[in-house]
């Protein structure tokens, strides 16, 4: 097992280290003299060993690192070409001094092969730089889609390695987009050569799944369907904001919010609070002066009727929704509310034009932030 293997090889290593002190030991003794040849001996000998472990572990560490990319991702053979070469040429050579270490069966006499050290260092300098020729590759992926500036180096490889397999993609979407666990794809397992398509977008927060109104073909290399997939979000998103603004006047807020996701419900929020503050400030501005704390009263109005939403049954997701517009419409009442102690009458007072404001834009059916 794994467990035995790494309790042998270091248990293999004590042993060195072991052995190279009571060597050590011996040329300090003064009676080292009698025995200088064997001594000396010994000592070159186990100093080449630890040379060829150190060095083998080196090699071993980064070939795991890009095995599964020169040799299991079809993409990165085609990106680079040259590198995936000269990795297979390491691999074979590298795998033929380890057969010769398992014909021979004697550490010391198979690491104090002449020449052998100089051949491991120079197959280490060939991975080094099949290591660099992957950065650059990564770098340009980054260039190219540049969230992957976010994801470790370890997730990226295994997004690259597994490019031209969406469904193990996915597993990675909630490291490259805030708040989206995964796509659902019309298949988890398509039939070879053939890729999925996005049917829509699932939360890695509560239960909210939101549909695309056409699916998304994820082709061409990874960082191309990813750019597309943000652009499917946005746009879709956006839509999505657009019908709840249309909505939101056809029914009771505490029946409206249960209706959209999450963050559409909050954006559109502030829009109409933004728009029923300023309407406000208008009917001020003719002539009533106790508009804006009419307005005040409608909040808390509507503040209670959230309250009163939180004691029937509502599952978790519902619940924490209600709760955030809570949160949100008490922070909106205060603000007026200070708009009202402050006897301020013009929508460019300070109390206002402080505050971070939502508008819904018409002319792009997006909403604006000013």
């Amino acid at each position: 097992c794994v467990t035995c293997q790494r309790w042998c090889c270091c248990h293999a290593l004590q042993m060195l280290e072991d052995n190279q002190v009571l060597v050590q030991g011996m040329m300090a003794n003064r009676y080292m003299n009698t025995f200088r040849d064997q001594v000396l001996g010994w000592n070159k000998k186990l100093m080449a060993v630890a040379d060829v472990v150190a060095i083998l572990t080196e090699i071993q560490r980064t070939w795991a690192y890009l095995e599964s990319l020169f040799v299991a991702s079809e993409e990165v053979k085609k990106e680079l070409p040259e590198a995936t070469v000269r990795f297979a040429r390491i691999d074979a050579d590298v795998k033929s001094v380890l057969a010769d270490f398992k014909q021979v069966q004697n550490c010391v006499a198979c690491c104090n092969k002449d020449g052998l050290l100089k051949f491991l260092e120079k197959q280490q300098t060939e991975l080094e730089v099949c290591e660099k020729a992957l950065a650059d590759y990564m770098e340009s992926k980054r260039r190219a889609f540049p969230r992957f500036y976010f994801v470790s180096t370890a997730d990226l490889l295994d997004i690259l390695s597994n490019g031209n397999n969406p469904v193990k993609v996915m597993q990675h979407m909630s490291k490259c987009f805030q708040a989206i666990d995964k796509l659902k794809l019309d298949a988890e397992n398509p039939p070879a050569g053939e890729r999925p398509k996005g049917l829509g977008m699932i939360s890695c927060v509560g239960e909210e799944y939101v549909a695309f109104k056409q699916p998304l073909p994820l082709e061409n290399k990874v960082e191309s369907y990813m750019n597309d997939i943000v652009g499917k979000m946005r746009g879709e998103l956006r839509e999505v904001l657009r019908d709840s603004v249309a909505d939101y006047t056809t029914k009771p807020r505490d029946k409206w919010l249960f209706d959209w996701p999450f963050q559409i419900i909050l954006v559109v929020n502030q829009i109409y609070w933004c728009q029923e503050v300023e309407q406000a400030f208008q009917q001020m501005g003719k002539g009533d002066k106790k508009a804006m704390a009419k307005y005040n009263e409608q909040q808390v109005k509507q503040l209670t009727r959230l309250i009163e939403v939180t004691r029937t049954n509502l599952s978790k997701p519902d619940r924490q929704k209600v709760m955030n517009m809570i949160t949100i419409d008490a922070h909106s009442r205060d603000i007026v509310a200070n708009i009202v102690s402050g006897g301020m009458d013009k929508q460019d007072c300070f109390l206002w034009m402080c505050q971070l404001r939502s508008y819904w834009d018409s002319s792009i059916n997006d909403c604006r932030i000013r």
